[in-house]
């Protein structure tokens, strides 16, 4: 994939030894049994000179959620007018068994979340079983880093967001009437 994926390109290999990377969650589904997996591997070994290094800070990184491995992920966007309002979509969450992501503007405009809950290409590629956008307006950069998904399900006000055109199912509406309408209608299937 190139350019984000927004072009696949086709080489024709000329030379013996080549390089290919692949995002972690690409061809889940192809190689997911270790008897499938037709590549092999070399070692090559070269002679490298040591580094001068300088350690100025050091940090400890928590890292409280994984989303590459999540089954289920609600995430949002721009949709959510204010950081107390997360709360609404974590209850969704919580109430499917989901992890909370987000898109890009949460993290780095609004600083709401951390780093850790970005999905897209400048966060965290994944393919979940589902996936739950709310609000999220599905720029090129986020609609990549969902397109493994089994099922994206979207809530937008807005009919022409792009997130609609990837949307296995798409809700157009306030994602204030539309999320608590969805909690109640879960609630009511589990107290059955």
């Amino acid at each position: 994939m190139l350019y984000g994926g927004v072009v696949i390109g086709n080489y024709k290999l000329t030379n013996n030894s080549i390089v290919v990377t692949l995002n972690e969650n690409s061809c889940r589904e192809i190689y997911k049994n270790e008897e499938n997996n037709l590549s092999t591997f070399s070692e090559e070994t070269f002679e490298t000179k040591p580094l001068k290094k300088k350690i100025t800070q050091t940090r400890e990184i928590e890292q409280t959620v994984d989303l590459k491995s999540s089954r289920k992920i609600v995430s949002i966007g721009r949709g959510i007018n204010k950081q107390e309002d997360i709360g609404i979509v974590e209850q969704l969450a919580n109430a499917i068994g989901a992890q909370l992501g987000c898109s890009r503007p949460i993290v780095e405009d609004f600083k709401w979340l951390k780093p850790e809950r970005q999905v897209g290409l400048t966060g965290t590629i994944v393919a979940p079983d589902l996936y739950v956008a709310i609000g999220i307006s599905g720029q090129i950069q986020h609609a990549v880093g969902i397109k493994d998904a089994k099922v994206i399900v979207a809530i937008n006000n807005n009919k022409n967001a792009p997130i609609f055109e990837i949307a296995d199912y798409g809700i157009v509406g306030d994602l204030y009437e539309v999320v608590p309408k969805l909690q109640q209608a879960l609630q009511a299937v589990v107290n059955k």
